[in-house]
């Protein structure tokens, strides 16, 4: 029975929006150029650079948008590049896309706009000879060579954006994680189950305004192999809310080991700025878009695979698995649960979340909302998931959907899966899912020892102030800098040790700030570790603080280290003054007006300090004529 709360897109819709075709994006018009004599000058004066020769601010925000920048004019000589720069914080790389990587040198190139690049501050750099690594390579779109010109530059006149709302306002559905979260990284199945991680590909992350300024985070994933995506209703519900829409593929994690856990972490590929809705239905809670993708030239199905709707119910006890983005964070699948078994449907007419179809065990969250819910033997899509409750998360029917679209004549090409027993030898499910080769981990960053110092906070006299150590530093190269602080003398099991051999009980609680100078915003701060990071240095006790962070050069960074219970302000401002009583102790006793402390410091590039603290002298192998640990 078709329900009277389904809402088809009409013909005129279809006709306007077309097959493919995004809506037109907000553009800004700007005024860049760069020509005869300034650009040759600027390029012979320049010499072999990381830096760029030439750089222009486009736009900077607080917050992220889409960015595709038109070109009206460029030309460069052999030996230079052109990029746009995503700039990031302090401590995040940034992103590089060359426009010129695949253009031909010293010919004329007019009228194209790059590809959509992911930015908060965008910049237009011209390099010479050396180029800044790039995320990828930006080919303008319809863009020709007409032949030479004598005046080398370019001509930027204006960019299309489409904004990204930085946290959601609005959640979706509801879903949930029973008793622990037994969800994993997609990548990290990839070895015991590599065609349920490739499965997992046709999955994208989605990002949608709605009015009022909320925003939702879901999940759909292909159906069929014409570039259509399938999610929940309440998801998206009409053409507006599809054309603000942004679908994300591959969202997850390169390696086990890595972690996407966090609102946008491990970026994918933005793949489609919009979609059209081609049908959607309330009862059922689904809703068929047809993708408007950035590059019209890519096949979305044949890169990523996708997924078929079983057109049989499914039944209790079938085994299944779902690929998931929960709380717009990286690709996750779950697949077991607490007691290691594998998740299964528990009901075939469940009515949670006021509706019936499926109850299945596996861990979802908000934003899980319409995930596929995939048989594990033979990877057809049994429901669509729509939410959670009392650890019963609950899906829409694979087989209604299937008959809805049916009986309306808009199921799209190879989106039907008519069960194991009637699949041929290349008509497999998995048959649909191209091959696969994980992208092999970067290799770890060798960091060289920069400093060693021992110091040690002091309380004052009166008990009002407690003194702040700072140490600030340069890097020659963006890099990976290490902190790992040693003072706890208490270790975990209760044993004391003179970590440090300086003869003395006296430690403390340690906690640092790190900040770019001149900021008072701290960029990351290190307190209690998981009791294995930072062990390297002889530390005892999961008290004693470590850290090792990406940061950029060119910024100066201030560490600044004190005692327990310090805040930011105070750490910027170089002394404590005394809230609560500080954590600096004497054997196992709190009180003590001395924390001694030996910070150690690595790098991968070259550190420059330009100010440290007070050093402790401990003498090389001293010879204690009290042993702390005796006196403890």
């Amino acid at each position: 029975m078709l329900s009277p709360s389904s809402v088809a897109a009409t013909a005129q819709e279809k006709m306007e929006a077309g097959p493919d075709q995004p809506e037109a994006q907000p553009s800004k018009n700007v005024s860049l150029s760069v020509g005869c004599p300034d650009f040759l000058s600027s390029f012979y004066a320049a010499n072999t650079s990381s830096d760029p020769f030439l750089s222009f601010s486009l736009t900077k925000d607080s917050s992220y948008a889409f960015f595709s920048v038109h070109f009206a004019k460029l030309l460069i000589p052999l030996g230079t590049s052109v990029v746009l720069r995503a700039v990031e914080d302090f401590d995040t790389p940034d992103r590089v896309l060359n426009v010129t990587a695949r253009l031909a040198h010293a010919s004329l190139y007019s009228d194209f706009s790059t590809s959509w690049l992911r930015a908060k501050e965008l910049r237009v750099e011209v390099y010479r000879d050396r180029v800044p690594p790039a995320n990828g390579s930006a080919l303008p779109n319809g863009s020709t060579a007409t032949g030479a010109d004598p005046c080398f530059g370019f001509v930027v006149d204006r960019y299309e954006y489409e904004t990204i709302p930085s946290e959601p306002k609005l959640s979706p559905g509801s879903e949930e994680t029973c008793a622990q979260d037994n969800s994993v990284e997609a990548i990290c199945y990839w070895a015991d189950y590599p065609t349920a991680y490739k499965a997992s590909r046709a999955v994208a992350r989605m990002l949608t305004s709605k009015s009022m300024g909320q925003s939702s985070a879901c999940t759909g994933w292909l159906l069929g192999s014409s570039g259509h995506l399938l999610t929940n209703n309440h998801c998206v519900q009409d053409n507006l809310e599809a054309a603000q829409t942004t679908f994300e593929f591959m969202a997850d994690a390169v390696e086990c080991k890595s972690s996407c856990q966090k609102w946008g972490g491990c970026e994918g590929v933005t793949e489609a700025l919009g979609a059209r809705v081609v049908y959607t239905n309330a009862e059922l809670d689904y809703t068929l878009l047809k993708l408007a993708p950035v590059d019209p030239s890519v096949d979305l199905a044949k890169k990523y695979g996708f997924l078929r709707l079983k057109d049989k119910p499914g039944h209790v006890g079938q085994q299944i698995y779902i690929p998931q983005h929960p709380l717009h964070q990286g690709k996750r699948i779950a697949m077991f649960d607490d007691y290691k078994l594998h998740i299964s449907i528990m009901s075939t007419n469940a009515t949670g979340c006021k509706s019936v179809g499926y109850a299945y065990t596996g861990d979802t969250q908000i934003g899980s909302s319409g995930s596929p819910v995939v048989d594990s033997e033979d990877h057809g899509v049994v429901a669509l998931h729509r939410c959670g409750q009392y650890c019963a998360n609950t899906g829409v029917p694979a087989f209604q959907i299937l008959q809805d679209l049916q009986a309306r004549g808009l199921l799209p090409a190879n989106a039907v899966d008519s069960g194991r027993d009637n699949q041929k030898v290349g008509d497999r499910n998995a048959d649909y899912f191209p091959d696969f080769t994980p992208q092999a981990p970067a290799p770890p960053l060798t960091l060289t020892q920069q400093l060693v110092l021992d110091g040690a906070i002091r309380a004052s006299d009166d008990g009002k102030t407690v003194s702040v150590d700072q140490i600030e530093f340069s890097m020659e190269n963006d890099g990976d800098v290490e902190v790992d602080v040693l003072s706890v003398e208490v270790s975990d099991s209760g044993n004391f040790t003179d970590v440090n051999g300086d003869c003395r009980t006296q430690y403390m609680d340690a906690v640092f700030f790190l900040f770019a100078k001149g900021s008072s915003k701290p960029l990351k701060i290190a307190d209690d570790t998981d009791g294995v990071a930072g062990r390297d240095d002889g530390s005892v006790s999961y008290r004693d603080p470590y850290l090792r962070t990406f940061l950029k050069k060119g910024q100066p960074y201030v560490i600044a280290l004190g005692s327990v219970p310090l805040r930011d302000v105070d750490a910027y401002n170089g002394v404590e003054i005394e809230q609560r009583k500080p954590e600096l102790f004497a054997c196992r006793d709190r009180g003590s007006n001395y924390g001694a402390y030996r910070v150690t410091i690595r790098s991968s590039t070259t550190l420059k300090f330009e100010r440290l603290p007070d050093r402790v002298v401990i003498p090389q192998a001293p010879v204690c004529a009290n042993p702390a640990s005796a006196r403890c």
